[in-house]
C-alpha cells in the first residue's frame, strides 16, 4: 500500500479544515458591530503608514479580540508589497498586564512563523491599503485580566536611498481584558 504524498496530505488537511471551520474565517474581517473601532496609527515612513485597529478597548476574557492591520500607501505611485502566508511579514508583539511578552498560542506560532508558506506580492494603488485580519487572542494567550499592549511593524520597499526596505510601525494599542461574562 502506498502512502499519500505530502501534497495530497496537505490538500486533505485543507479540505478537512474547510469542512469544520466556521464559514467566517479568522482571516476575514469581523462582522460589523455596534461598538466603535479603536485605532492607533504610526508615523508616516517613506509614504507608508501602518494602523492597528480593534473593535473596542475592552473585551471580556474568552471573547474574540479582532485585530486589523492596515498598511496605507500614501504615495502618488503604486507599490508592490511582499505578502505571504500568515503574518510572516509582520512583527506583532503583545505585552501582558505585567509588561512581559504574552506567550503565543500554538496557532499563533504557526500563523506568525509558518513552516510551509507561499510568497507573493500585493499591488497597492496610490491612496489604497493592504489589510490583514486576525483574532488577537487566537495568536497570543490573553486569558489574564488587565491591560495588554499591542505593537505592529513590517518592512516595506524603500522609495529612495541606499537601503531596499524600511520599517513602518504602529502602536501602542492598549486593550483591557476583563473577567469573563457570566451567563445567567
Amino acid at each position: 500500500m502506498s502512502h499519500p504524498s505530502t501534497r495530497t496530505r496537505a490538500i486533505l488537511l485543507i479540505a478537512l479544515l474547510l469542512a469544520v471551520l466556521p464559514k467566517q474565517s479568522l482571516a476575514q474581517p469581523p462582522p460589523p458591530s455596534a461598538t466603535t473601532n479603536y485605532s492607533v496609527s504610526g508615523p508616516e515612513v517613506e509614504n507608508y503608514r501602518l494602523t492597528i485597529t480593534t473593535s473596542n478597548k475592552t473585551h471580556a476574557a474568552g471573547q474574540l479580540v479582532p485585530l486589523e492591520i492596515s498598511l496605507d500607501n500614501l504615495s502618488t505611485n503604486a507599490a508592490d508589497i511582499s505578502a505571504g502566508t500568515g503574518f510572516m511579514y509582520y512583527s506583532l508583539k503583545v505585552a501582558d498586564p505585567g509588561g512581559r511578552p504574552a506567550p503565543m498560542t500554538a496557532y499563533g506560532t504557526n500563523a506568525l512563523f509558518p513552516t510551509g508558506y507561499s510568497l507573493f506580492s500585493r499591488h497597492v494603488p496610490p491612496g489604497k491599503s493592504c489589510t490583514a485580519y486576525a483574532a488577537l487572542n487566537f495568536l497570543f494567550n490573553m486569558t489574564n485580566t488587565g491591560e495588554y499592549t499591542v505593537t505592529a511593524a513590517r518592512q516595506v520597499p524603500k522609495r529612495s536611498g541606499p537601503y531596499k526596505e524600511v520599517w513602518v510601525r504602529a502602536g501602542p494599542l492598549k486593550i483591557t481584558i476583563t473577567e469573563p461574562e457570566k451567563k445567567p
